[in-house]
Protein backbone atom coordinates (compact mmCIF):
# COMPACT_ATOMS: atom_id res chain seq x y z
CA UNK A 1 0.00 0.00 0.00
CA UNK A 2 3.02 2.15 0.81
CA UNK A 3 4.41 1.49 -2.29
CA UNK A 4 1.27 1.90 -4.15
CA UNK A 5 1.30 5.53 -3.34
CA UNK A 6 4.48 6.33 -4.45
CA UNK A 7 4.60 10.68 -4.91
CA UNK A 8 3.75 13.57 -2.68
CA UNK A 9 2.39 17.10 -3.32
CA UNK A 10 1.69 19.40 -0.35
CA UNK A 11 1.63 16.47 2.30
CA UNK A 12 -0.80 14.33 0.23
CA UNK A 13 0.29 10.63 -0.74
CA UNK A 14 -0.37 9.74 -4.34
CA UNK A 15 0.15 7.25 -7.30
CA UNK A 16 1.74 8.16 -10.10
CA UNK A 17 2.45 6.30 -13.52
CA UNK A 18 5.82 5.25 -14.59
CA UNK A 19 5.72 7.78 -17.43
CA UNK A 20 8.81 9.22 -18.39
CA UNK A 21 8.36 12.85 -19.06
CA UNK A 22 11.47 13.04 -21.17
CA UNK A 23 9.66 12.47 -23.99
CA UNK A 24 7.15 14.99 -23.69
CA UNK A 25 10.32 17.21 -23.65
CA UNK A 26 11.42 15.53 -27.39
CA UNK A 27 8.73 14.83 -28.94
CA UNK A 28 7.10 18.25 -28.18
CA UNK A 29 10.03 20.02 -28.38
CA UNK A 30 8.54 22.75 -26.28
CA UNK A 31 6.81 23.01 -22.53
CA UNK A 32 3.47 21.62 -22.87
CA UNK A 33 0.68 24.53 -22.23
CA UNK A 34 -2.27 22.06 -21.78
CA UNK A 35 -1.85 18.38 -20.46
CA UNK A 36 -5.25 16.30 -19.90
CA UNK A 37 -5.07 13.11 -18.44
CA UNK A 38 -7.67 10.07 -16.88
CA UNK A 39 -8.90 7.78 -15.47
CA UNK A 40 -7.06 9.85 -12.84
CA UNK A 41 -7.71 7.49 -9.92
CA UNK A 42 -6.26 9.88 -7.17
CA UNK A 43 -4.58 12.79 -9.07
CA UNK A 44 -1.39 11.41 -8.71
CA UNK A 45 -0.50 12.14 -12.46
CA UNK A 46 -1.89 15.15 -12.78
CA UNK A 47 -0.15 16.77 -9.87
CA UNK A 48 3.21 15.29 -10.71
CA UNK A 49 2.49 17.19 -14.56
CA UNK A 50 1.55 19.89 -12.80
CA UNK A 51 4.54 20.25 -10.43
CA UNK A 52 7.04 19.53 -13.37
CA UNK A 53 5.26 22.11 -15.93
CA UNK A 54 4.09 24.88 -12.86
CA UNK A 55 2.69 27.01 -16.70
CA UNK A 56 0.77 24.43 -17.74
CA UNK A 57 -2.85 23.87 -17.33
CA UNK A 58 -3.37 20.06 -16.40
CA UNK A 59 -6.63 18.55 -16.61
CA UNK A 60 -7.79 15.66 -14.30
CA UNK A 61 -11.20 13.74 -15.65
CA UNK A 62 -12.37 10.52 -12.94
CA UNK A 63 -15.36 8.82 -13.70
CA UNK A 64 -15.97 7.13 -10.59
CA UNK A 65 -17.95 9.59 -8.05
CA UNK A 66 -16.25 8.41 -4.65
CA UNK A 67 -12.78 8.71 -6.27
CA UNK A 68 -13.63 11.94 -7.76
CA UNK A 69 -14.94 13.53 -4.44
CA UNK A 70 -11.05 12.37 -3.35
CA UNK A 71 -9.47 14.38 -6.03
CA UNK A 72 -11.67 17.52 -6.01
CA UNK A 73 -11.20 17.70 -1.85
CA UNK A 74 -7.15 18.32 -2.90
CA UNK A 75 -7.73 20.37 -6.41
CA UNK A 76 -6.71 23.43 -5.29
CA UNK A 77 -3.64 21.79 -3.43
CA UNK A 78 -2.28 20.10 -6.41
CA UNK A 79 -2.69 23.00 -8.69
CA UNK A 80 -5.30 21.00 -11.13
CA UNK A 81 -8.59 21.37 -12.72
CA UNK A 82 -10.87 18.35 -11.90
CA UNK A 83 -14.29 17.15 -13.60
CA UNK A 84 -15.83 14.27 -12.77
CA UNK A 85 -16.56 12.46 -16.62
CA UNK A 86 -16.04 9.31 -18.43
CA UNK A 87 -14.40 9.91 -21.64
CA UNK A 88 -16.04 8.08 -24.02
CA UNK A 89 -17.21 8.83 -28.00
CA UNK A 90 -20.50 10.47 -26.96
CA UNK A 91 -22.06 12.77 -23.93
CA UNK A 92 -24.37 12.13 -21.58
CA UNK A 93 -24.43 9.17 -19.74
CA UNK A 94 -22.55 5.55 -19.53
CA UNK A 95 -22.77 2.55 -17.13
CA UNK A 96 -19.54 2.28 -14.91
CA UNK A 97 -18.35 -0.32 -13.16
CA UNK A 98 -16.15 0.52 -9.85
CA UNK A 99 -14.10 -1.89 -7.97
CA UNK A 100 -13.38 -2.50 -4.76
CA UNK A 101 -9.18 -2.93 -4.77
CA UNK A 102 -7.78 -3.84 -0.46
CA UNK A 103 -5.14 -2.91 -2.07
CA UNK A 104 -5.33 0.87 -2.41
CA UNK A 105 -8.44 1.26 -0.75
CA UNK A 106 -8.95 4.92 1.06
CA UNK A 107 -10.07 5.26 4.40
CA UNK A 108 -14.28 5.45 4.74
CA UNK A 109 -13.92 2.57 2.63
CA UNK A 110 -13.56 4.53 -0.35
CA UNK A 111 -13.62 2.32 -3.84
CA UNK A 112 -10.14 1.17 -5.17
CA UNK A 113 -8.85 1.63 -8.55
CA UNK A 114 -9.36 0.39 -11.95
CA UNK A 115 -12.76 1.72 -12.60
CA UNK A 116 -14.38 1.09 -16.28
CA UNK A 117 -17.14 1.34 -18.64
CA UNK A 118 -16.49 -2.51 -19.54
CA UNK A 119 -17.87 -5.30 -17.48
CA UNK A 120 -14.91 -7.43 -16.87
CA UNK A 121 -14.01 -10.99 -18.10
CA UNK A 122 -13.92 -14.47 -16.46
CA UNK A 123 -9.91 -14.08 -17.45
CA UNK A 124 -9.78 -10.99 -15.46
CA UNK A 125 -10.97 -11.93 -12.56
CA UNK A 126 -8.98 -14.87 -12.29
CA UNK A 127 -5.98 -13.15 -12.55
CA UNK A 128 -6.59 -10.06 -10.37
CA UNK A 129 -8.47 -12.40 -7.83
CA UNK A 130 -7.86 -9.30 -4.89
CA UNK A 131 -9.79 -6.73 -7.35
CA UNK A 132 -13.86 -7.11 -7.06
CA UNK A 133 -16.26 -5.95 -9.36
CA UNK A 134 -19.08 -3.59 -8.45
CA UNK A 135 -22.84 -3.48 -9.85
CA UNK A 136 -22.78 -0.77 -12.38
CA UNK A 137 -23.51 2.91 -11.24
CA UNK A 138 -24.44 5.53 -14.55
CA UNK A 139 -21.99 7.99 -14.61
CA UNK A 140 -21.67 11.34 -16.91
CA UNK A 141 -19.78 10.80 -20.06
CA UNK A 142 -18.20 13.31 -22.20
CA UNK A 143 -16.30 13.54 -25.62
CA UNK A 144 -12.71 14.90 -26.28
CA UNK A 145 -14.00 17.75 -28.36
CA UNK A 146 -16.80 18.83 -25.98
CA UNK A 147 -15.00 18.72 -23.04
CA UNK A 148 -12.01 21.04 -24.42
CA UNK A 149 -14.82 23.15 -25.79
CA UNK A 150 -16.32 23.48 -21.84
CA UNK A 151 -13.16 24.06 -20.75
CA UNK A 152 -12.22 26.61 -24.11
CA UNK A 153 -9.02 24.13 -24.92
CA UNK A 154 -7.93 25.03 -28.14
CA UNK A 155 -5.01 22.94 -28.62
CA UNK A 156 -4.31 19.40 -26.88
CA UNK A 157 0.13 19.29 -26.23
CA UNK A 158 -0.29 16.03 -24.08
CA UNK A 159 -3.20 13.55 -23.31
CA UNK A 160 -2.77 10.77 -20.69
CA UNK A 161 -5.14 7.71 -21.33
CA UNK A 162 -5.75 5.08 -19.18
CA UNK A 163 -9.28 3.88 -19.25
CA UNK A 164 -9.16 0.16 -18.68
CA UNK A 165 -9.80 -1.82 -22.60
CA UNK A 166 -12.46 1.57 -23.62
CA UNK A 167 -9.50 3.54 -25.10
CA UNK A 168 -10.62 3.32 -29.04
CA UNK A 169 -14.02 5.05 -27.52
CA UNK A 170 -11.61 7.61 -26.80
CA UNK A 171 -10.09 8.59 -29.90
CA UNK A 172 -14.00 8.67 -31.41
CA UNK A 173 -14.59 11.31 -29.35
CA UNK A 174 -11.59 13.46 -30.72
CA UNK A 175 -13.44 15.04 -33.20
CA UNK A 176 -11.43 17.85 -35.35
CA UNK A 177 -9.26 17.50 -31.85
CA UNK A 178 -5.82 16.20 -32.29
CA UNK A 179 -3.94 16.00 -29.14
CA UNK A 180 -0.17 16.77 -30.19
CA UNK A 181 1.27 13.47 -28.08
CA UNK A 182 -1.33 10.42 -26.83
CA UNK A 183 0.28 8.20 -24.10
CA UNK A 184 -2.27 5.36 -23.98
CA UNK A 185 -2.41 2.07 -22.19
CA UNK A 186 -2.70 -0.67 -24.42
CA UNK A 187 -2.09 -4.03 -22.98
CA UNK A 188 -5.88 -4.68 -21.84
CA UNK A 189 -8.10 -5.82 -24.60
CA UNK A 190 -10.91 -8.38 -25.52
CA UNK A 191 -9.14 -10.81 -22.95
CA UNK A 192 -10.16 -8.75 -20.04
CA UNK A 193 -12.74 -6.45 -20.95
CA UNK A 194 -14.84 -8.18 -23.78
CA UNK A 195 -16.45 -7.59 -27.22
CA UNK A 196 -16.59 -4.17 -25.96
CA UNK A 197 -13.23 -3.98 -25.67
CA UNK A 198 -10.76 -2.55 -28.67
CA UNK A 199 -8.56 -4.95 -30.67
CA UNK A 200 -4.78 -3.56 -30.36
CA UNK A 201 -4.31 -3.89 -34.04
CA UNK A 202 -7.68 -2.20 -34.89
CA UNK A 203 -6.84 0.72 -32.25
CA UNK A 204 -3.65 1.51 -33.88
CA UNK A 205 -4.76 1.10 -36.94
CA UNK A 206 -7.08 3.88 -35.94
CA UNK A 207 -4.65 6.05 -34.63
CA UNK A 208 -2.34 6.04 -37.40
CA UNK A 209 -5.11 6.61 -39.90
CA UNK A 210 -6.31 9.82 -37.88
CA UNK A 211 -2.37 11.14 -38.38
CA UNK A 212 -0.28 9.28 -35.55
CA UNK A 213 2.57 7.56 -35.56
CA UNK A 214 3.82 5.18 -33.00
CA UNK A 215 7.23 6.44 -31.40
CA UNK A 216 7.55 4.56 -28.30
CA UNK A 217 6.48 1.28 -26.75
CA UNK A 218 6.25 -0.68 -23.21
CA UNK A 219 4.88 -3.86 -22.23
CA UNK A 220 1.77 -2.04 -21.38
CA UNK A 221 1.58 1.73 -22.58
CA UNK A 222 2.42 2.90 -26.20
CA UNK A 223 2.86 6.49 -27.39
CA UNK A 224 1.62 8.16 -30.06
CA UNK A 225 2.99 11.61 -31.88
CA UNK A 226 0.48 13.63 -34.20
CA UNK A 227 2.64 14.12 -37.80
CA UNK A 228 1.37 17.31 -38.45
CA UNK A 229 2.67 19.00 -35.70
Amino acid sequence: MGEFRNYEVNGIKLYKSDFNTEWIDKYLGEKPKVIIEFGSYDGGDGAFYKQKYPDCMVFSLEACFERYTIIKENEKLLGIDVSNFAVCEYDGFVQFYPVKDPNVMDSLDKYGSSGSINKRTDMYKQKFLHIVEQNPVEVKSIRIDTFCKLKDIKSIDFLHVDVEGAEHRVIEGFGSMRPKIIWMETCLGKDYYGDNAYDINQLNTSIINMGYSIVEETNSDTLYLYDNN
